[in-house]
This record gives C-alpha cells, sequence and structure tokens, in this order.
C-alpha cells in the first residue's frame, strides 16, 4: 500500500501542497475557554474464544466415504452400530451417535449430496473431494448442536460446484446447523451460480486453508459470528462477501480478497432483533472491492474497530461508501486506504441526493495511534471523504483526504464533494492532517474546530467562497498543557479570523488584494532571512483573491520582523502585535 508521510512538523521544511482555510468568527470580545473534548474512549468489545481443540483422527475414530466413477460410494465404517448409513437417489446420509468421529470425504461424483447428523461434535474431513450438481441442494449438509470441525486436509485440493436455481434462500455448497471451524492448509473450491457458498447459522470461524468462493448469493452467509483468524480467503460475490445477522464479524490474521456487487462485508440486525452487530479488525491484509450502487466495503450496524493490519477498500457504485456504521467508529492502528469512485443516487423517500463517502459514521469517530495511517481519495461527484454525525476527534497518526470530484446536482438537489464533513465539532489533538477539495470544504464542522496540537494542513475549491477548514461555531488554535503546540498553514480566498481564547496561539492573517497568484507560485515567510514557511501552490489566485492564515510557535512578539514573499519578491514586512496580526496588501 502507498502512504503519504505528513512530515510537516519541522517548520523550515519545504511544503510542495497548497492550503485553504475559512471559519466563522466568535461575535464576542471576550476570550472563549478552550473546549475540551467529549468522552473519546470507545470500549473495544470483548471477541468471545470460540476456538476449540482439533481432536486427533485415527483409523478406529475415522469412517471413510468414497466417490468411485460408478456413481457409487465405497464406505469404511469403524462403528455400523452407531454410524448408520444408507446411499440413494443419490443422498448419503450418515447418522451417528459416536462420539469423536471423524468423516472423510474423497472422490468424484455428480448430482450428488451429503447429510450428516451427529449427536456431538464430529470432523468432516476433505480429502480430494470433487462433487458438482445441478439440483440445488446443499453439497455439503451438517446437522448437529455441537461446533464441528470443517478440516481441508493439506496439499488436497476440494471443488464444490452447484448451477441448480432452487430459490430456497438457505441453500448453499456448505451448510452448517450449528457452529463450524475450518482448519487445514489444503485448497477448497466454491462455486454457486444462485446461493450462498456457505451457510452457517450457529456462525463460522476459520483458522486456516485456502478457501475460493464464486457464489450468485452471500459467499458466507451466517448468524452469530464470522470470525477469520488465518488462512487465505478470496471471494467472488453476487450479494455480499461476508454476511453475518445479529452477531459480530472479527478478522486477526489472514489473507482476505473479496469483489462484491453489494457489501464486501456487513454484519446486520435481522427482524426485530435487540442485537448489537459489529466489526472488529485487529490484524491481516484485507482487500476490498464493491461494484453497485450503495455497496458497502465494511457495514456495521452498531459499532465498527480497525486497530491493526492492512486494509484496502474500493467502492465503485453511486452512494456506496468504503466504511459505514451505525455506531462509533475507531481507527487506532494499522493501515487503510479507501478509494471511493462513486458519485450520487437520488433517494426517492428521502427526496435528497445520497452521496458515496470513504467513511460514513452515524456516532462519533476517533482516530489514533502512532503506526496509524489513514488514506482517503474520493474521485465521484458530489463524494465526501469523512462524512460523520458526531465528534471527530484525532489525537495521532497520519490522516489523509482527498475529494477531487465536482458539484453533483440532480432532482433540485445538490451534493457537494467536501473532503471532511463533521455535524458536531472537530478535535485535533496530535497527528499530521491533511484535507483537500477541489471544488467544495476541505474540513468543515457544524459545530467547532478546536485545534490543540499536531499539524493540519488544508486545501479547499478555488471557486468563491469554498474553504478548506469552516466552523459554523468557531475556530480555535491553542496552546495545550502537554501538548506540542500546533502547526497551522493555510490559503484561501475567502479567510476569517481564529478566535481569541484564553491561551490562543500567536498567528497572522495576511490579505492581498493586489497581486495574482500563478500555479506553482513560491510563497514564503522569512525571519531575520530564514525561511519559517514555505509552499508552491498548486492552482491559481487571481487577482484580490488571497488570504493566508497562519499559525505555528515560529510566530512570536520578540522576534523581529518578518516577511511575505512572493516568488522571492518583497510583498510586505510585518511584526507579531499578539496572539492575531493582521497583514493587508492593497
Amino acid at each position: 500500500m502507498k502512504t503519504r508521510c505528513l512530515n510537516l512538523m519541522a517548520l523550515s521544511a519545504m511544503m510542495l501542497v497548497c492550503f485553504c482555510f475559512c471559519s466563522k468568527p466568535t461575535q464576542s470580545d471576550e476570550p472563549i475557554v478552550p473546549e475540551d473534548p467529549e468522552d473519546t474512549t470507545i470500549i473495544k468489545p470483548v471477541i468471545p474464544d470460540d476456538t476449540i481443540p482439533v481432536p486427533i483422527i485415527t483409523d478406529s475414530t475415522k469412517a471413510s466415504f468414497t466417490f468411485i466413477e460408478d456413481g457409487n460410494v465405497q464406505i469404511i465404517n469403524p462403528s455400523p452400530e452407531k454410524i448408520i448409513t444408507s446411499f440413494e437417489s443419490g443422498i448419503l446420509n450418515i447418522s451417528s451417535t459416536a462420539e469423536g468421529m471423524g468423516f472423510e470425504l474423497s472422490g468424484t461424483a455428480s448430482n450428488v449430496s451429503i447429510c450428516l447428523y451427529t449427536l456431538y461434535q464430529a470432523t468432516v474431513i476433505l480429502d480430494d473431494l470433487s462433487l458438482t450438481s445441478t439440483t440445488g441442494t446443499d453439497l455439503i449438509n451438517i446437522e448437529s448442536e455441537e461446533r464441528c470441525i470443517l478440516q481441508i486436509n493439506d496439499s488436497t485440493n476440494n471443488v464444490l460446484k452447484d448451477s441448480g436455481t432452487d430459490a430456497d434462500s438457505t441453500r448453499a455448497c456448505i451448510y452448517s446447523s450449528g457452529a463450524l471451524t475450518v482448519t487445514g492448509k489444503g485448497k477448497l473450491e466454491i462455486n454457486t451460480s444462485h446461493h450462498h457458498g456457505i451457510n452457517c447459522p450457529g456462525g463460522i470461524s476459520i483458522l486456516d486453508g485456502e478457501i475460493s468462493l464464486s457464489t450468485g448469493k452471500d459467499a458466507v452467509h451466517c448468524h452469530d459470528h464470522i470470525s477469520i483468524d488465518g488462512g487465505k480467503v478470496s471471494i467472488m460475490s453476487g450479494d455480499d462477501g461476508l454476511q453475518v445477522k445479529d452477531g459480530y464479524i472479527s478478522i486477526s490474521d489472514g489473507e482476505i480478497d473479496i469483489q462484491s456487487v453489494n457489501d464486501g462485508m456487513t454484519a446486520a440486525f435481522d427482524e426485530d432483533s435487540s442485537s448489537t452487530p459489529f466489526i472488529n479488525i485487529s490484524g491481516g491484509v484485507t482487500t476490498i472491492t464493491t461494484s453497485g450502487d450503495k455497496g458497502m466495503g465494511i457495514d456495521a450496524e452498531s459499532n465498527l474497530y480497525i486497530n491493526g493490519g492492512v486494509h484496502s477498500v474500493t467502492v465503485n457504485g453511486a452512494a456506496s461508501k468504503a466504511l459505514k456504521c451505525g455506531g462509533d467508529m475507531s481507527v487506532s492502528d494499522g493501515e487503510v486506504l479507501l478509494r471511493v469512485n462513486g458519485g450520487v443516487l437520488y433517494d426517492e423517500t428521502e427526496e435528497d441526493l445520497s452521496s458515496a463517502a470513504g467513511i460514513k459514521c452515524d456516532g462519533k469517530l476517533i482516530i489514533e495511534g502512532g503506526n496509524t495511517n489513514l488514506e482517503v481519495y474520493c474521485k465521484g461527484d458530489g463524494a465526501k471523504g469523512l462524512n460523520v454525525e458526531g465528534n471527530i476527534t484525532i489525537n495521532s497518526g497520519q490522516v489523509y483526504v482527498e475529494s477531487t470530484g465536482n458539484i453533483a446536482s440532480m432532482m433540485d438537489s445538490t451534493s457537494s464533494p467536501k473532503a471532511i464533513k463533521c455535524d458536531r465539532t472537530i478535535f485535533v489533538q496530535g497527528g499530521d492532517v491533511y484535507s483537500q477539495s477541489n471544488h467544495s470544504h476541505a474540513m468543515e464542522a457544524a459545530g467547532n474546530i478546536c485545534i490543540y496540537s499536531g499539524t493540519v494542513c488544508c486545501k479547499g475549491g478555488a471557486e468563491d467562497k469554498k474553504c478548506g477548514l469552516k466552523a459554523e461555531g468557531y475556530l480555535l488554535i491553542a496552546n495545550t498543557e502537554g501538548l506540542q503546540s500546533p502547526v497551522v498553514m493555510a490559503f484561501g480566498n475567502k479567510n476569517t479570523k481564529p478566535t481569541t481564547a484564553t491561551n490562543s496561539q500567536c498567528s497572522i492573517s495576511l490579505t492581498d488584494k493586489v497581486n495574482s497568484y500563478p500555479t506553482g507560485a513560491d510563497v514564503s515567510i522569512l525571519n531575520g532571512g530564514e525561511s519559517i514557511f514555505e509552499c508552491t501552490l498548486p492552482f491559481a489566485y487571481n487577482q484580490g483573491r488571497m488570504h493566508l492564515i497562519y499559525s505555528s510557535p515560529a510566530l512570536s512578539t520578540e522576534s523581529g520582523t518578518y516577511s511575505f514573499m512572493l516568488s522571492n519578491r518583497k510583498l510586505a514586512d510585518f511584526s507579531i502585535e499578539g496572539t492575531l496580526t493582521e497583514v493587508k496588501i492593497k
């Protein structure tokens, strides 16, 4: 994954980016008291330990079933009094009351299905098994109230193919009524044109194996849980990749590649449910691509936690979201790359446009962790990078958000391609944050924007009144005890002043009503002949349209004269007069 290191803490470093900044001033002569973030603690879930010892199967505890070319099956049954078998009309029925048994399946057959009924935990062993069917029935059906094991023998290739068109929504190549654990280092290929690949109402845990699924419906469809702790899972789905109802998805290791029409992975409510479906990703390498309108890369009805691993999500459909949750979201470690290529979709129920987004969070969003790298790239018209209804709190890590689409218009409604949009307050208390919108606001809060530490760089659209940073409340840049002083750099065509607070940091507000700034122009601020800030502008500001805001510990009332330079040409000299110094070129 490509990463961007925003090493902006060195004040003399060359800045090869451009920033725009706009906010609404506080209408008060009295300094405000800086707002503290609300509780930023997200209590991460306790994932149940559903691992079970994999029993050692010997000849005395293994029943073998080998399908042969003439359509029959060879059976070796070590306990015929407890294991009753029959093979009629293409259905191999196995009924077992024996404990600790393994049932090994091998050979090749057409239009054959296997039904195992067991009172106890059992191990189903795949040993170069190849089954094809046109009947639409479950190829392997495990009926047990106990957690059973699906063992894919090492170095074996196993294939289950079903082209049946039975409309039963529960049909799958593998169905297990109870929980299922998948282990072994062999390969399993599942191909079904109209049904689920694996359906486990009791949940599934994948520990190992190389599993590929090509399905018309959900590749893995479960209740209770889907846990992936190893192995390699490759999915091509005409519906969802991983779907759990009334439960959770947990990924701690393994390689997962999902290509789906609808959601890549989703933890959803079932009807009349009081559960809190969540997704927890703490490791592994995940690649997800969705193609359908409103297709979500990762979708949790309640909370979504990412705290490790390397993850890439690309969504291509209109109104699609790379990460979506109905509750809170935390990104506290790992690398996360989100690409959004879709635009807007008109919602007839809401009579409004539904836009695509990198992150859509109905609760609060917390980003932290020194190893966190979050990158969001939005190309679709009207698409938003981060769209959060609660507070956004950034404590550490690196955040890069870019929205390059145009403003979308449809049915008398419009959607602006904002890079970061927050319906409450944005807090930055550390880390490196860069946001850019080519045709709208780069960072917008319906409440306040409070910058207490870290480096914040915002670039808004070049059009009139398009701002890099816009707060409906106030914009505060302040020194905070125990935190490194913030650095804020901003260019725009319309900016307002940072508000005055009890601990405001020195800032300048520079307005140029005379000069034009062409694309590629070098802008800098010198103090004593040495540069404290340099920037190359990636687009032009017309005459009378340039406004700079800069805040840094490098600005001081005791540091003499500063010079503002355009391509080595001095435009203004100024000195710092207090927490906010206004410089006007006219």
